[in-house]
C-alpha cells in the first residue's frame, strides 16, 4: 500500500470533510459525507458498526474517497443561478 507524504497526509488530519463511496450489495454507489484523520499509517473514516458504508466496506473492501477543500465558518449563503 502507498504511503501518504507529508502534504497528502495534511488533506486528512486538517479540519475538512471529505466523501467516501462505498459499494452496494447491488453493485450502485453509496457515498457520504465523513470526517476522515490519517494515523501515520492509514487513512482512517468515522462511522459506527451498523452504517450502511461499514456494512458495503465489510462485504467489498473497495472505496473511494473524496477530499472537499475548505469548510464554512458562520454561516452559508445561497445564490439562484438557475436558467431564466
Amino acid at each position: 500500500m502507498a504511503t501518504l507524504n507529508e502534504k497528502q497526509a495534511a488533506l486528512f488530519t486538517d479540519r475538512n470533510w471529505s466523501v467516501i463511496a462505498t459499494i452496494r450489495e447491488d453493485g450502485s454507489p453509496h457515498a457520504t459525507p465523513v470526517w476522515i484523520d490519517y494515523d501515520g499509517e492509514n487513512v482512517l473514516v468515522n462511522s459506527a458498526y451498523g452504517r450502511t458504508k461499514v456494512t458495503n466496506i465489510e462485504r467489498d473492501p473497495r472505496a473511494t474517497v473524496g477530499h472537499l477543500l475548505g469548510h464554512a465558518e458562520g454561516g452559508a449563503s445561497s445564490h439562484d443561478m438557475g436558467a431564466k
